[in-house]
């Protein structure tokens, strides 16, 4: 699979300090700020270890998902609302959760290792919910779990997938496979069709679960200035932040694009270097710099923030809320605010 050049960063990817300029929160104090979520002035966010409730930027509630240290205990993924203080949670390890902030109450939907369509949930990684009761959500990789994140990236086999999920008939099924890696899940405004990142391939995938084109899907965006992580509607409900995991800056060599088209050397690297230092092999190579990106209902970026000294990079996910947007960074283990009145 090869990758197309690198996009120009011009026009609405041209330079600019508004990532870089960011009020910087918890530095140092949270672990992995995966996926987060707007409610009533509150910020609920996943971390490495459960979740945090935050309120005018202070941590107000931990719920922690097993014992301290204990990563393969859950690592809480992709989050969205359900109803009052309960969200509904893609976990790489336990499945489909929900968590009640108000009572700290954590409970299984959907175990991980759930034989789905003859294969096992793996790597439950994000969702959206398309009515009240059923949620669509990505398995990221039917091979590989997240502490071989990397080996995942460098098959690049095409096994991820993204499955439909009854909440309370517990109906499950199968959307779309091969899927290079199938991360962030955001329903289209069309309210027939589901955005879906393809980290590994650098584009997302629009798959039509209802409507005239019903069961058929297409390319959202292709080509994209970074591996995407999540995808997430913006407060105008007609636009969508798109936050790259990994940016493809041009002039910097990139592991992706450079190794994607040789499966055998690809293969080899896999071999060659230890599970354990797979991921920090692959950070040594990305470039040093933050970016996310504003897409239209079509796929066509509109703007673009970010960050050329890299502070804020690796980022997981970008939501807007009242007179902010929020980001959050695995770099330095932090969320990024940008007031949008400094824009």
């Amino acid at each position: 699979m090869a990758m197309p050049e690198m996009p120009a960063l011009t026009g609405a990817l041209s330079p600019n300090k508004h990532l870089q300029n960011a009020k910087i929160l918890f530095k140092n104090e949270i672990h992995g700020p995966e996926s987060f979520v707007w409610l009533n002035g509150a910020l609920y966010s996943t971390v490495e270890n459960g979740f945090i409730k935050i309120i005018n930027d202070k941590i107000v509630k931990k719920i922690q998902i097993g014992k301290s240290g204990c990563l393969e205990c859950g690592r809480p993924l992709g989050m969205r609302h359900y109803k009052d203080e309960t969200f509904i949670v893609a976990d790489c390890y336990n499945g489909i959760l929900t968590v009640d902030f108000k009572t700290g109450k954590i409970e299984t939907l959907l175990p991980g290792g759930t034989i789905v369509d003859g294969i096992k949930l793996n790597f439950a990684d994000d969702l959206d919910f398309i009515d009240k009761d059923t949620i669509i959500f990505s398995d990221a990789s039917t091979t590989w779990d997240l502490t071989r994140f990397s080996n995942a990236m460098l098959e690049l086999k095409g096994d991820g997938r993204v499955l439909k999920f009854n909440l309370k008939t517990k109906e499950i099924s199968t959307l779309l496979t091969n899927l290079q890696f199938a991360n962030g899940i955001q329903i289209h405004s069309d309210k027939q069709s589901v955005l879906i990142c393809e980290t590994g391939a650098a584009r997302i995938v629009r798959y039509f679960f209802d409507g005239p084109k019903k069961g058929t899907h297409e390319y959202f965006v292709t080509n994209l200035p970074g591996l995407p992580d999540n995808i997430r509607a913006s407060s105008k409900g007609t636009t969508y932040y798109i936050a790259f995991a990994i940016p493809r800056v041009p002039n910097h060599w990139s592991f992706i694009d450079s190794l994607a088209p040789y499966p055998f050397i690809r293969k080899l690297i896999l071999q060659i270097i230890p599970e354990s230092l797979g991921f920090t092999f692959y950070r040594a190579t990305m470039a040093n710099y933050g970016l996310f990106v504003e897409a239209d209902t079509n796929g066509k970026i509109i703007k673009s923030w970010h960050d050329p000294t890299g502070f804020t990079k690796m980022i997981s996910q970008v939501i807007d809320a009242d007179d902010a947007i929020y980001v959050g960074s695995y770099a330095h283990e932090h969320l990024a605010k940008i007031y949008k009145n400094q824009l």
